[in-house]
């Protein structure tokens, strides 16, 4: 579950400004990534979502939000990883409750961990360390342990990655208008070990720290309803974005 304490506008705005309705929710964070054969570059990673808050009948505001993209890009086109279908469909719907404090003018998030590839109940809370650790799932349902994502390597082609994660993101902004919310965001912590690939070669830990310079959050309302497929139509990708500009990644119907 990704659980939200949430900063509105000043007190002093008039009216406050509210989070309920439905919003295109894009979060773009930063690491710097020693890849194999590939080398080093830092990886800007786009995510995508419609998020939907409503206010419950004891008062409290709950957030739900799916994914419906996932992009990546680097200055080394070669290092930035591509996500087949089945990475968007193992992302986790979520479900959050929201803290709405007028008094502070600001909005912060940290999202509770990400778990991909594995089954924490089952690993005993122990990340995996390889292909036959207790509680490796695959994730994506392609066969393969973990989730999978590729890369595009010289002489090698595409080759499968395959992994097992454990991040949390935190979110810190404010509003820009009624329709509008944007600020910085990072990684509090990001763990990913590789357990397999199509290509021995691929098959060690890549080495990523998480950057908080480059990263950033927007939200944007968007007519109640609105689903992944209609997202860009109503809300189009900022340009100069991941998303934008049409990195490597898969996009929801």
């Amino acid at each position: 579950m990704l659980i939200l304490a949430l900063s509105a506008l000043c007190a002093q705005a008039s009216p406050p400004f509210t989070l309920e309705g439905t919003w295109r929710f894009d979060v773009v964070v930063t690491t710097k990534a020693q890849v194999p054969v590939l080398g080093a570059s830092t990886i800007e990673t786009h995510k995508v979502m419609v998020a939907r808050i409503d206010r419950q009948s004891d008062g409290s505001l709950m957030q739900s939000q799916s994914a419906c993209g996932m992009f990546a890009r680097s200055k080394r086109k070669t290092v930035a990883p591509i996500f087949p279908p089945g990475f968007l469909a193992a992302m986790p719907s979520q479900r959050s409750v929201v803290d709405f404090d007028l008094t502070s003018g600001r909005l912060k998030t940290e999202v509770d961990p990400v778990l991909l590839g594995w089954d924490s109940a089952l690993a005993g809370g122990v990340m995996p360390r390889d292909a036959d650790s207790p509680g490796v799932i695959d994730g994506d349902g392609d066969g393969a342990p973990g989730v999978t994502v590729q890369v595009q390597a010289p002489v090698f082609g595409t080759v499968s990655v395959y992994l097992v994660q454990h991040s949390v993101t935190w979110l810190d902004g404010a509003f820009e208008g009624p329709d509008a919310v944007r600020g910085r965001a990072g990684l509090t912590l990001l763990e990913q070990r590789t357990i397999g690939a199509s290509n021995a070669l691929f098959a060690v830990n890549v080495p990523l720290v998480p950057e908080d310079a480059g990263g950033w959050f927007s939200m944007r309302r968007v007519p109640d309803g609105t689903s992944c497929a209609q997202l860009d139509t109503l809300a189009p990708p900022e340009v100069g974005t991941p998303a934008g500009d049409k990195a490597p990644g898969v996009k929801a119907g």
